[in-house]
């Protein structure tokens, strides 16, 4: 070939390239709302060997606005089991030019050392680039070698709102004998093409503008569209297993990652056995041993080793007094084991929003590891890697949502501690009086439980300054208020929060000539800014039902009456109840009682505009006001 048209070769090819990542070639609809546009994201899998795989990550990412740059994906985890064999990147102009080609220099290599971890075997590199001007696009590839195979990268296209798609590839390629699960989720509403068998597939997602993020909106692997993959056949740090189902990934696991990890001396054990010598239950033994171990060690994180899924032993922690989630977990488990009640490991998604474990296939799941601990009469969840949680208590973090156990004789999927809508508490009971100019006293306590006790037990931690400016917010609306008494009682053994108050507010009612206008819902009131939507595009959740409960005795000041009779307010939705009386004891005392009950559940967006407005009914109400007449 001659250099002419070596060099015409060459520059055709570099002019096709600028045109095709040009920013006005992108379709319009994709712009729309989008703060970046994925112009091309080519994930590639080859499962070469049971020890063995290589992933490809070639992306090219056009962002419009310093809002897109957190799209920007170009970064990769690497440990002594993943290699980075390639990283490169090229920075193109809004006409799709060539600009930079980063070099070695311009990438970041450090310890991936997460909140609480002191340690880990985890690194971290990534593009260290900081825009001048927008819209830019970013071409970058990155090929790993991977020699843990529990774990196949899996294809979540569309990950975050305001991101749009213009192409995006998935493949996977199986050199091995190994027998490949393979599970799709959400395909119903988007035209995901699929091509090839069970041993070399791809699937191809063109065009899908940018959404933007609703209120209430559900998880987005709820919505759309997912590809998951696993082998019967993989390797962890050298330890090889074959199985293909829950049980058999349980029996496994406890074998080659939990085995031996009980290794308490038999002096520890009897020093155990001591702790626990007079106590009456099993429930009683194990709430000993659950408050030495809060008193006794700290969470930090040591991801060393075996993928980072097996425990510490016991004796790691006995002499260290810290751990990961696992090693406290595997500790605490130790400590039951020598008083002769077992317990067991169990994983799962940890996080405020419930994710349940999948138990529709077996693969490579969750993020932390708590104890499950099932007695004669009752079961009893552990969350090891708090020092202040209360006993038997998994709140928002871990409850609601199906975990994995692993036993010794296999594994099995279960639901962890529920709770349900009567579980969730917020009770007030007390008794108020009105002063003629307007001042409300208020002396009250209040009982939170169940899913809302969290909201409210850290009051009893904080300093007397911390603990004031906090108070203040939360009574924001109230300028003035004056704290008499403020105490608070914190039940560890049935995860129940007593607040006792008693303040005054001045100026809580209106003077309005020879009357008072008074707000009948002093504390707690229900409110809301959720708008609605002409074009709702995903489901919505109610993610806690909790029953909400303001009950006291009024007491007028001399000379006023209630002139009119209250008629009670009953409210009933698939969203939730609502009543509010008001009940004469006397000419000058009346019961206030108000309870809203609010339910938990998934509901089709059609219905999210009849939710805005209960939701407002219920603040209405909890707004009303009464008019008190001078005698």
């Amino acid at each position: 070939m001659n250099k002419f048209l070596l060099l015409s070769l060459f520059f055709t090819t570099q002019f096709s390239f600028s045109q095709e990542y040009t920013v006005n070639k992108i379709p319009e609809k994709l712009v729309d709302n989008a703060y970046a546009v994925i112009r091309q994201s080519n994930e590639s899998i080859e499962l070469i060997k049971i020890d063995e795989l290589k992933y490809t990550e070639d992306v090219v990412i056009t962002v419009l606005n310093k809002a897109g740059d957190s799209y920007v994906n170009a970064r990769s985890n690497y440990n002594p089991n993943t290699k980075i064999d390639l990283f490169e990147a090229t920075l193109l102009d809004s006409n799709g030019k060539e600009v930079k080609k980063f070099k070695s220099k311009d990438f970041n290599d450090q310890s991936y050392i997460t909140d609480g971890q002191m340690y880990t075997d985890e690194r971290i590199k990534y593009l260290n680039f900081t825009p001048i001007s927008y819209p830019y696009t970013l071409h970058y590839k990155i090929i790993s070698t991977i020699k843990n195979t529990l774990f196949i990268p899996r294809w979540f296209p569309i990950i975050a709102p305001n991101l749009a798609i213009e192409k995006a590839i998935y493949q996977f390629n199986n050199k091995t004998n190994s027998t490949i699960r393979l599970k799709e989720n959400n395909f119903n509403h988007f035209n995901v093409v699929k091509s090839g068998d069970i041993n070399n597939l791809k699937y191809e997602l063109i065009d899908i503008p940018a959404f933007e993020e609703e209120d209430n909106m559900i998880n987005l692997r709820d919505f759309f569209p997912s590809v998951i993959l696993a082998s019967n056949q993989i390797n962890i740090d050298g330890r090889k297993g074959t199985f293909d189902n829950w049980n058999d990934y349980g029996k496994w696991s406890y074998e080659n990652l939990i085995q031996g990890k009980l290794d308490l001396t038999s002096n520890q054990k009897l020093y155990f056995q001591d702790l626990v010598k007079n106590a009456k239950t099993d429930r009683e033994k194990v709430q000993i041993l659950y408050k030495h171990l809060q008193n006794k060690v700290r969470y930090i994180g040591v991801q060393l080793g075996i993928g980072g899924l097996s425990p510490f032993p016991a004796s790691y922690v006995e002499s260290k007094s810290y751990g990961d989630c696992k090693a406290l977990s595997n500790y605490m488990i130790s400590m039951l084991d020598a008083v002769g009640i077992k317990a067991y490991h169990t994983i799962l998604y940890a996080g405020r929003q419930p994710i349940d474990i999948d138990d529709k296939m077996m693969y490579q799941q969750g993020n932390h590891m708590i104890v499950y601990v099932p007695l004669k009469d009752e079961t009893i969840w552990l969350e090891a890697t708090s020092q202040t949680a209360p006993f038997n208590y998994l709140g928002d973090f871990a409850g609601n949502r199906k975990v994995f156990v692993i036993e010794n004789e296999g594994g099995k999927i279960i639901s962890a501690q529920q709770f349900n809508t009567e579980d969730n508490q917020l009770l007030v009971n007390g008794k108020a009086s009105l002063a003629s100019d307007g001042t409300l006293n208020f002396e009250f306590t209040e009982n939170s439980r169940g899913l809302l006790y969290q909201n409210f037990a850290s009051l009893s931690q904080l300093s007397e300054k911390d603990l004031d400016i906090r108070l203040k917010n939360r009574f924001s609306n109230f300028p003035g208020i004056n704290f008499k008494t403020k105490k608070f009682t914190n039940n560890w053994e049935n995860a129940v929060f007593t607040s006792d108050f008693n303040f005054s507010i001045p100026n809580y009612a209106k003077i309005q000539g020879n009357n008072i206008i008074v707000n009948i819902i002093p504390i707690n009131r229900e409110e809301t800014s959720v708008k609605k939507s002409k074009n709702r595009m995903f489901d919505f959740m109610i993610g806690t039902g909790y029953i909400d409960e303001v009950s006291y005795i009024l007491s007028l000041p001399a000379g006023y009456d209630m002139p009119t009779f209250f008629e009670p307010i009953n409210v009933k939705s698939i969203f939730g109840e609502y009543t509010l009386q008001i009940i004469p004891k006397d000419k000058t005392n009346f019961e206030i009682k108000r309870i809203y009950k609010q339910f938990s559940g998934k509901f089709s967006k059609d219905k999210f505009n009849d939710y805005v407005d209960f939701r407002r009914q219920i603040a209405g109400y909890d707004n009303t006001k009464l008019l008190l007449e001078k005698l």
